[in-house]
């Protein structure tokens, strides 16, 4: 890729927000040695991502089969998720609750999941079912 070449310093702005497919990739494997190289990750990264292994400090990340050193200086830039928060989901849950007596929480971290759900079933007196991925219900 020509960018590689560029001499001096530059700014590569790529998509694939969590760092796992698309362009980024080379981009990554191309830099993430190199101690003068900044990353500024922006928005929510999840469990089992390179983005996230970066966010949390990883010191190899595998890209392309290999573990390429992290040298470069990693930065994050939270409040750019496309997910609502917790007050947010609540606050339209209670729209529903009244007419909808089971409340289903099917996407997230297991921790945030279950914080959800106790959430649910305290402010609504609502069970909150957390089915696994695969799992099917019945209405």
């Amino acid at each position: 890729m020509q960018i590689n070449n560029v001499p001096g310093p530059c700014l590569v702005m790529a998509g694939a927000g969590m760092c796992n497919a698309g362009r980024i990739l080379h981009h990554l494997k191309q830099n993430l040695w190199r101690p003068e190289t900044h990353v500024m990750i922006v928005g929510f990264q999840a469990e089992g991502t390179i983005g996230r292994l970066l966010v949390e400090g990883a010191k190899r990340v595998p890209i392309f089969g290999e573990r390429i050193a992290v040298k470069a200086r990693i930065h994050t830039l939270g409040g750019f998720s496309a997910h609502a928060g917790q007050s947010d989901l609540l606050r339209w849950a209670g729209q529903l609750a009244p007419a909808n007596p089971r409340f289903f929480i099917t996407h997230g971290e297991t921790k945030g999941r279950d914080a959800l759900a106790a959430a649910v079933t305290e402010r609504f007196q609502l069970p909150a079912e957390k089915p696994l991925r695969g799992e099917s219900v019945e209405f």
